[in-house]
């Protein structure tokens, strides 16, 4: 089972896919996987949205993650 690294590792920057916060994330197994931001647990978890998608998705706005309570290093 594909487990996300922790403290999550995203690679590149939060992007927006209809309004919903998503990015791709390191794993434990040295892999990557697509993840959403889960607003309500405000924490990422795997997602079936497809890498390339993620990939060609605009970046969130500064407002927009502070908004969602995303911190970003």
């Amino acid at each position: 089972m594909t487990q996300l690294k922790h403290p999550i590792d995203l690679l590149g920057a939060v992007k927006s896919s209809s309004g919903i916060a998503c990015a791709i994330a390191k794993t434990k197994e040295d892999g990557l996987v697509s993840v959403i931001w889960n607003e309500d647990k405000k924490d990422w978890e795997i997602s079936d949205f497809s890498i390339g998608m993620i990939a060609q998705a605009f970046p969130m706005s500064y407002d927009e993650l502070e908004r969602l309570g995303i911190e970003i290093d």
